[in-house]
């Protein structure tokens, strides 16, 4: 299955690229490393990125911060702080 995997490098990106790189085909997307770079925010980024993937099976996306814990301990005030940190970044 051919993969297109945005987010790649970070937290959750990490884990998927060692559980799925030797069964499938991975085309790994990030902002700053990657098979292909492209910066989701851009419109004109993402074009690209499309034409130079072709056709893919799946399009995952891991971008932006992570949450790491029980669901229920995922509050408003958690969410306002991730949205923070991705404005940082």
């Amino acid at each position: 299955m051919k993969i297109v995997l945005v987010g790649a490098s970070g937290t959750m990106g990490t884990q998927l690229v060692n559980a799925w790189k030797n069964e499938h085909e991975l085309i790994t997307v990030g902002t700053k490393s990657g098979d292909i770079k492209a910066d989701i925010t851009s419109v004109d980024d993402i074009k690209k990125m499309y034409e130079a993937v072709g056709e893919f099976d799946a399009l995952v996306s891991t971008a932006g911060p992570t949450y790491v814990g029980p669901w229920h301990t995922l509050t408003p005030e958690v969410m306002v702080y991730l949205q923070i940190q991705m404005e940082k970044h």
